[in-house]
């Protein structure tokens, strides 16, 4: 059995007829609002002239609901009883008022009386609500229990109305993020959220994943992601009285720590040239840089001062500069993103891919050159390419190679690998100098977007990476990578059609002229067409106009944009 509360106040008594009892509550409504408020019930009571006691009690539906205060006349006091329960299944009462009889007279009120209480009641209820109560009286030492009639109170039809508006959420990539809505009306609205990825112009129901709770108060939108911020959300509450929307300022802001996604790489280089080191990465917000050095000698990094890009520049390599390079990127957005080292080495001779700008689909001819020494005879390598960005179309021998045997492998070109062997007759080397050893052919993929990179790198299959002197002596070399960078258009291409032709001329013609503008960035350094060895000197002239007509007109062929983005200062 449940523990009770009874609140008691002591009044006293006057007669009535032993048989008349009735106790009646009568509420100041018979409906309430979803909002919440206060409700006033007036409370008769009747009951015999002879009784000594008179108690009277009320049982809310929940515990949400309060006791505010009591009025009227012969209002009895309030009297808690701790331990009791507030249990919908509880018959008893959370609160009561009873009449004893006043000690020096003996006599209760007379019958009969009646006074007020005052409930309070949450927000957000529905469906009807049952208030119950109870009574007795005790006559001559014997309780008789009085039925009193509950009251059941009804919803007020009231419109949808959002109460608290979802608020905007920032979360990282791959976090789940969560909107929140207080809705109100009655009766109770359906709730469905919505999307909008154009800043509010037009909203669509979300209904699957990534999301979650799509018509309840709770949205989840599960691993966000990068694409996903800006995203708008909003919530329409409906119920028989219309439908209303929440404002739709809720922003998703997705935020991401640094990624590295172009290690920067080793550096093997002559002694008193330049080596660059390079970093490729993203991440949400403005990324900063900075890089780090360990000596070759020591085991502790060194900070960079001033180092604070995303390439490296070392202008005059030394024996002291040799060591490990890294840098670490930082966005705000924990953890930081540090790179693999990168070692910078003094070597005697370098083998290298010379870097390539073509447009998508275009071809390229990518030039390997030997930086030697006056001692070499031959050398042997393989090229590792990504074969989705770029197609092998032929090796050849470069330009101080001609009168060298070339032998190539392409056993393995499906993975993307090219093995080269390539000798002087015996005895012969190579003259100190730069010398360009070997020309290998792409084409680029059509797909390729504008600024991507294709990595051209050295490998050791199908051949081994190797240089031998004319009497079969290894010699230490350094190699460095390369790449294809796929440009945005080609010089001249005023309309990006990947074409040069009449309207094209027409339109540098009106630029250098002054009857029509340009943009800085790409658009400049098409226009900026002449010097054609230079892509362009920074300043448009009728040389530019001229320029774009021998191009349009086949006599040069097209070159990719490059060059000055904006005029000279």
């Amino acid at each position: 059995m449940k523990k009770r509360i009874f609140l008691a106040v002591a009044l006293a008594c006057s007669a009535l007829s032993a048989w008349a009892q009735t106790y009646t509550v009568t509420p100041s409504a018979t409906s309430y609002s979803s909002a919440g408020g206060n409700l006033t019930f007036t409370v008769s009571l009747a009951y015999p002239a002879t009784v000594s006691t008179v108690s009277f009690g009320a049982k809310p539906p929940a515990a949400s609901w309060k006791y505010v205060s009591v009025g009227g006349t012969n209002v009895p006091g309030l009297a808690p009883v701790a331990n009791d329960t507030t249990a919908p299944a509880d018959s008893g009462s959370i609160f009561g008022f009873t009449y004893l009889s006043d000690p020096n007279t003996g006599l209760l009120p007379t019958s009969p009386v009646s006074f007020t209480f005052v409930l309070n009641y949450p927000a957000g209820l529905t469906g009807n609500q049952v208030i119950t109560f109870r009574g007795d009286y005790r006559n001559a030492g014997v309780l008789t229990p009085v039925t009193v009639a509950s009251v059941t109170l009804t919803s007020t039809p009231e419109p949808a109305s959002i109460i608290t508006q979802p608020a905007s959420v920032s979360v990282k990539a791959g976090q789940n993020a969560t909107f929140t809505v207080v809705a109100g009306g009655s009766p109770t609205p359906t709730l469905q959220w919505q999307r909008s990825t154009d800043a509010g112009a037009t909203w669509n129901n979300v209904t699957a994943a990534p999301y979650s709770g799509v018509t309840t108060s709770t949205l989840t939108v599960t691993a966000v992601t990068l694409a996903m911020t800006n995203d708008r959300f909003r919530v329409v509450a409906t119920n028989t009285s219309g439908s209303v929307n929440s404002d739709g300022a809720a922003t998703l802001t997705v935020t991401q720590a640094p990624v590295i996604i172009q290690q920067p790489t080793d550096q093997p280089v002559l002694v008193g040239t330049t080596a660059t080191f390079s970093v490729t990465a993203t991440g949400t917000g403005t990324l900063t840089y900075q890089w780090y050095f360990t000596p070759k000698s020591t085991s502790t990094p060194q900070l960079l001062s001033g180092s604070t890009a995303a390439s490296l520049t070392i202008a005059s390599a030394q024996a002291a500069n040799e060591g490990d390079y890294v840098v670490v990127v930082s966005n705000g957005v924990i953890p930081d993103a540090t790179s693999s080292a990168a070692k910078l080495t003094i070597v005697p001779r370098v083998v290298r891919i010379v870097s390539q700008s073509v447009a998508a689909g275009g071809t390229a001819v990518v030039p390997v050159q030997l930086v030697a020494t006056g001692a070499e005879n031959a050398l042997g390598f393989s090229i590792v390419f990504d074969p989705t960005q770029l197609t092998y179309v032929s090796v050849a021998a470069g330009a101080q190679a001609t009168d060298a045997t070339l032998n190539s492998n392409v056993s393995q070109i499906a993975t993307g690998k090219i093995g080269i062997a390539l000798a002087k007759a015996t005895g012969q080397t190579w003259a100190a100098g730069t010398q360009e050893v070997l020309k290998v052919t792409f084409t680029l993929n059509a797909s390729l977007a504008g600024g991507t990179v294709a990595p051209v790198i050295f490998g050791s299959s199908p051949v081994l990476r190797e240089i031998s002197d004319a009497t079969a002596n290894t010699l230490t070399a350094g190699y460095q990578d390369g790449n294809v960078t796929v440009s945005s258009g080609f010089e001249a291409d005023m309309n990006g059609n990947g074409v040069v032709s009449i309207t094209d001329w027409v339109k540098v013609g009106r630029i250098v002229a002054g009857l029509d503008t340009v943009a800085n960035g790409i658009d400049f350094q098409k226009a900026d067409c002449a010097g054609r060895a230079t892509l362009g000197n920074g300043v448009l002239s009728i040389s530019d106009w001229v320029q774009a007509g021998r191009y349009a007109a086949g006599l040069d062929p097209l070159t990719p944009a490059g060059g000055p983005t904006a005029p000279n200062p």
